[in-house]
């Protein structure tokens, strides 16, 4: 591109200089037209335009670091998401994508960051589905419109959950936990990582369909949640597979059943929802899922360049590999299928909100 505008500019700069140096000759052609200056112009601004072009092609996005925001601690499912994704997108498009934690608040701290952050395409979030459907679907008070305020782009993963409880809790299915809980309404705790998490959410969705209490306990994450009922501080939870397997395989935590109507590779031989055959549970399907958004108002161009290199980072076999063994199961689309999907599940926990009555 800089050797052809040099070109353009020597040609247009000999031409000026070939012209007649013969005052004669000169004063002939200016009696007619005096185009020098006019011409002299006009090369000037060509130029102009021309070395304008170099730069913004230079630009070309992304051109500097891109920052992931999460909104949950280091060694949290999503942030191990995140991580996997932001490793190929950097080798996709060629610039660091940088994760960056801000827990806490049900992912509000990290939600106004986005807000609060250029619409260009540098500051991104990495969400899970409790941000962007499940809360706004049960909550009014929320200062954000998921809607309103974000960008979908791209849906990334799927992540499955399982229902766990103490090994020294006498259930060994969702009947046997259902049967305890109205024989001692209330007694039982049940542990969460926050208000309007996909596990609280999930568990208030289990007991209103069952006719049960328990007692909530809300924590900063899912690490923690898992100490405490492997502790007998808690007595039940909802986990993410790649929290909770481990847990189960030693015997420190007993499964009841994975959130899903379907078998999950990484749980196999775990019931299933519909094994419990509850009417309803099934809405727990998918438990939550993760995906990538910016701030509302970004390109149309640049969001599909972002969508196009998360979709071919998802047939990255060593990528599907890795996903499987921590539970999750990779989810593409274009970014006007992530909007429709999204518009859905936050209709769906809408419904369920209303019936709910989550303060």
């Amino acid at each position: 591109m800089k050797s052809w505008i040099i070109g353009a500019w020597r040609t247009l700069t000999r031409n000026n200089a070939e012209a007649p140096t013969n005052k004669s000759a000169r004063r002939s052609r200016n009696d007619e037209h005096d185009w020098g200056p006019a011409m002299l112009a006009f090369e000037m601004a060509a130029l102009g335009v021309l070395m304008s072009a170099f730069p913004v092609r230079a630009q070309e996005y992304p051109s500097r670091p891109v920052r992931l925001l999460v909104g949950f601690a280091p060694g949290s499912a999503t942030d191990i998401a995140a991580r996997a994704i932001a490793e190929r997108l950097s080798d996709q498009l060629k610039a660091p994508f940088i994760v960056e934690n801000k827990p806490g608040a049900g992912s509000l701290i990290a939600i106004q960051a986005l807000k609060s952050s250029q619409a260009d395409g540098y500051s991104l979030m990495l969400s899970a589905g409790s941000a962007l459907v499940q809360n706004p679907g049960i909550r009014r008070d929320l200062p954000y419109d998921p809607v309103r305020d974000f960008a979908p782009i791209a849906p990334v993963f799927k992540l499955h959950g399982v229902l766990v409880v103490n090994p020294g809790l006498p259930a060994h299915n969702i009947a046997q936990l259902v049967e305890l809980l109205k024989k001692s309404p209330g007694k039982l705790s049940y542990g969460s990582s926050g208000i309007g998490m996909a596990n609280h959410l999930g568990m208030e969705l289990l007991l209103a369909k069952t006719g049960t209490e328990m007692t909530h306990v809300p924590y900063k994450g899912d690490n923690q949640v898992a100490a405490d009922v492997v502790a007998g501080r808690l007595d039940v939870a909802i986990e993410t597979l790649s929290t909770a397997m481990p847990l189960i395989q030693s015997g420190k935590q007993r499964a009841l059943a994975v959130l899903s109507t379907r078998a999950v590779p990484m749980a196999a031989g775990l019931p299933t929802l519909g094994d419990a055959a509850i009417p309803g549970l099934e809405a727990l399907e998918p438990f939550t899922f993760v995906g990538l958004v910016g701030p509302a108002g970004m390109s149309a161009d640049r969001i599909k360049k972002i969508n196009e290199a998360v979709n071919e980072s998802l047939k990255s076999p060593q990528l599907a590999s890795r996903l499987a063994g921590m539970g999750f199961e990779p989810m593409a689309d274009s970014p006007e299928g992530f909007g429709s999907y999204m518009g859905l599940e936050l209709a769906k926990w809408r419904e369920i909100g209303s019936r709910l009555r989550i303060q």
